[in-house]
């Protein structure tokens, strides 16, 4: 059963198109973990709220779930400056719920935070009681955007586990920057860029159309005069160069040897083809 229908999406401010999905149809299925990827400003958190129906748009969304089963975190969520944590909590999950609270609080590290300010939290802070606020309730759709955006390491592989673990049974769209955290918990992936709909399918899908062996991250392109075919791509500021097989990468090491050029290398991920995706479609658009 869908949990949603996207059809023929048109998002436009001020005679600018921000989302262009026209002729295009997203199924989600219940159950589904959905990454939705794409650069600052290619619309992704613009199509949540297209999907929460925060903002108009053209075309067609069916939403079989409520508003109200649907637990949603952004980056910023806004408290009462006159709310303590452990008062949130209170109000919540209720006032004779203390057990529950107290293991929530617990599991998401806020123990030492109970009796503070929600306005005296830092970002990272508040970010944890979100999630523990939505998690606890045990919705069966939710979504989230840069959840763990501004959180070290260890703290967003914790917050991480914990959303694994309670989301298991959910349905699932979540906007990240960090690739690593979609490992074994996505199985389907929606890319964006510029308001276009680049790819949306199932993973393994994913996987094949964009399979290559490695990429080149390079400080300079290569002169002219270096007589190489190369598959380059320029995206954030960067300079990328993929190679399709063993044979590829020996010669284009040589070549970036041969001519001084400074460069890292590493085997195919999921953010490379992500990065591939976007390359093919820019190429597109050039035709």
């Amino acid at each position: 059963m869908n949990d949603v229908t996207i059809q023929d999406l048109q998002v436009s401010i001020k005679n600018k198109s921000i989302i262009n999905f026209k002729n295009r149809l997203i199924t989600i299925e219940k159950g589904d973990k959905v990454a939705i990827l794409g650069a600052n400003g290619a619309g992704k958190t613009t199509l949540i709220k297209c999907i929460l129906n925060l903002i108009p748009f053209r075309g067609k969304i069916d939403l079989n779930t409520l508003p109200s089963h649907i637990g949603v975190v952004f980056q910023q969520n806004n408290y009462s400056d006159l709310l303590k944590v452990y008062e949130i909590f209170q109000m919540v999950f209720g006032f004779n719920n203390d057990e529950n609270i107290r293991s929530l609080i617990k599991q998401y590290n806020l123990e030492h935070l109970k009796k503070l300010f929600i306005k005296d939290l830092s970002g990272g802070e508040r970010q944890r009681l979100t999630l523990a606020l939505t998690l606890g309730k045990n919705y069966p759709f939710y979504i989230f955007d840069e959840l763990t955006s501004g959180l070290d390491f260890e703290k967003r592989k914790s917050l991480m586990d914990s959303i694994k673990k309670n989301t298991r049974q959910s349905t699932v769209l979540t906007i990240s920057h960090y690739f690593n955290e979609l490992i074994d918990w996505i199985n389907k992936i929606l890319v964006i860029s510029e308001g276009e709909l680049v790819f949306w399918g199932e993973l393994t899908q994913f996987n094949t159309l964009f399979d290559h062996y490695g990429i080149f991250h390079v400080e300079e392109s290569l002169p002219e005069n270096s007589n190489m075919e190369t598959h380059y791509f320029r995206s954030f500021d960067s300079i990328q160069y993929f190679v399709f097989s063993d044979q590829e990468f020996e010669s284009l090491k040589a070549t970036l040897n041969h001519f001084n050029i400074s460069y890292t290398f590493e085997f195919a991920t999921l953010e490379t083809r992500y990065l591939l995706a976007l390359k093919n479609h820019a190429e597109k658009g050039l035709i």
